[in-house]
C-alpha cells in the first residue's frame, strides 16, 4: 500500500469490506502509508449492499468460493457470472429445494465470512470494462479448506464507447 502511495500517488484505498473479519488487518496494512482507508459499505445490511451495487450499476463476478460453505453445484453456477441479488438468491433457493438444505440462510450473501470472493468488472467510474473469456474452474485443497476458483483463458480491458 505504501508503494501505491509513493509510486502512483494513490491517496485513498476503497475496499468492499463490510465487517472487520481480519481483526483490524486492513487498518494495520494501511497504517503510516499515506493512504486513507475508505470503506463505504462498512456495517451495512447485506440486502442494502446488494441493492446499492445494482443501483450504482456496479457489475461484479464471483471469482472464488469456499466449498465447505457454498456447495460445488452452486459454485459452478456463480463463478464467472454477473451477479445480482436475484441471481444469487435464485441459486441458493434452487440448491436448498434440490438438496433440502438451507444455504440461503447459512451463507453471508456478501461473502464476509470467506464464503466467496468477487471482483468488480464494470461500473460507471471505470474507463474500461474487465472481460474474461472461458469459464473453466479448478478446485484447490488447502489446510484451510477446499476452494473452487475461476480460471479464465484470458482477461482483457475493453474501452467503453
Amino acid at each position: 500500500i505504501k508503494e501505491l502511495h509513493s509510486d502512483h500517488q494513490v491517496t485513498r484505498l476503497v475496499t468492499g469490506d463490510i465487517l472487520d473479519i481480519g481483526e483490524g488487518f486492513m487498518d494495520r496494512a494501511s497504517e503510516n502509508t499515506g493512504v486513507e482507508l475508505v470503506r463505504p459499505l462498512w456495517n451495512l445490511p447485506r440486502t442494502q449492499v446488494l441493492d446499492l451495487l445494482a443501483a450504482l450499476r456496479i457489475e461484479y463476478i464471483v471469482t472464488l468460493t469456499h466449498l465447505e460453505k457454498i456447495p460445488q453445484a452452486v459454485s459452478n453456477k456463480l463463478l464467472g457470472k454477473p451477479i445480482t441479488r436475484e441471481y444469487l438468491l435464485e441459486q441458493f433457493d434452487w440448491y436448498d429445494a434440490e438438496y433440502a438444505t438451507d444455504v440461503r440462510n447459512s451463507v453471508d450473501w456478501a461473502g464476509e465470512y470467506g464464503e466467496m470472493h468477487s471482483m468488480v468488472v464494470d461500473c460507471p467510474m471505470f474507463s474500461c470494462r474487465v472481460v474474461h473469456s472461458g469459464s473453466q474452474t479448478a478446485v484447490q485443497v488447502t489446510p484451510y479448506g477446499s476452494y473452487c476458483y475461476l480460471v479464465p483463458d484470458a482477461i482483457n480491458m475493453l474501452p467503453k464507447d
